[in-house]
């Protein structure tokens, strides 16, 4: 895997921003060189530091992985912005960010507005969530070394639009990386068993 990798964990729950911390430095410090995890509280704070970032970046290159929480609360400001609302305004930065939601919030509804806006993947907190949150961690960071030499495959989510008489719409969701060596093993394997 690359030498470095950057997070942002925004969780407004101490405890779960401390234990996910800890959990993800002691699994990520033997596959890469540098691990950066930044622990904020609120998404006020997030957007800040990446609009720093934003501002004194010219090309964008290096990739931000994003741990946000869907219920954040305010501390600086009177605005309360929830997971979905940080979300659609790191995507208007010119930065490599991909976001992924951590949260106990289970309506279907909520977590598809979330993907539909360009979160990588959403988990629910749970017994587990960490080792979860490591493996999309790692395979957003592999996926974004890979994209240059592979193809990208997309993996299709379908839902029921019900405002347009139940049609079907089709959304792109978690890029898959596969080569044509990958894809005949799996045909090799398949007919042999």
């Amino acid at each position: 895997m690359g030498n470095k990798i950057s997070i942002y964990l925004v969780q407004d729950d101490k405890l779960f921003r401390e234990l996910a911390h800890d959990y993800l430095e002691q699994n990520l410090r033997p596959k890469f060189e540098q691990v950066e995890i930044r622990k904020l509280s609120t998404g006020e704070r997030l957007l800040n530091e990446l609009q720093e970032i934003n501002e004194a970046v010219k090309v964008p290159d290096e990739q931000y992985i994003l741990v946000l929480d869907y219920k954040l609360s305010a501390v600086y400001s009177d605005e309360i912005l929830n997971g979905l609302d940080v979300l659609k305004r790191v995507k208007k930065l010119k930065l490599n960010t991909e976001v992924i939601i951590v949260s106990a919030q289970d309506d279907i509804t909520v977590v598809d507005h979330l993907l539909e806006a360009g979160a990588a993947d959403y988990i629910v907190k749970n017994e587990d969530t960490f080792p979860r949150l490591l493996n999309s961690i790692l395979r957003l960071h592999k996926d974004q070394n890979e994209k240059s030499g592979s193809q990208d495959l997309y993996h299709i989510v379908y839902r029921s639009d019900k405002k347009k008489g139940g049609k079907y719409k089709k959304y792109k969701k978690f890029t898959v990386i596969a080569s044509a060596i990958a894809i005949i093993e799996l045909i090799i394997m398949l007919l042999f068993i």
